[in-house]
């Protein structure tokens, strides 16, 4: 049960440059909060690199999940999808991050945690 509420209320958090920069959450009131700096300390790591996959364009990334180079407006319907991309959403929700309700919809983060799978 304390596992389904860190990732019921995490939330992917933007700097002033509007870059992924940390993944806050609580779970029984206490803040958690998930940065660079923190798994660069968990995994014994050097801290380098992109964090959390730079400036995130939801458009781009639209374009990436629903395989439509011509899309205009970033859409967040499930229905929409192929099937290899319902696929992917299903782990993304079901495993990585759970949450329980609406599922015909996709929020941000799971455009961008599927975008980050396929792109890398």
């Amino acid at each position: 049960m304390i596992v389904n509420h860190f990732y019921i209320n995490a939330e992917m958090m933007e700097n002033v440059d509007g870059v992924i920069d940390r993944i806050t959450t609580y779970v029984k009131g206490m803040p958690i909060v998930i940065d660079a700096k923190l798994i660069s300390n968990l995994y014994d790591v050097p801290l380098s690199g992109v964090a959390f996959g730079g400036i995130f364009n939801l458009l781009e990334a639209c374009r990436v999940v629903y395989e439509d180079r011509k899309l205009t407006v970033p859409q967040k319907d499930v229905a929409s999808l192929g099937r290899d991309m319902r696929l992917l959403y299903l782990i993304v929700v079901h495993f990585l991050k759970q949450r329980s309700g609406r599922l015909s919809q996709l929020s941000r983060e799971d455009i961008w945690m599927m975008w980050k799978i396929i792109e890398g």
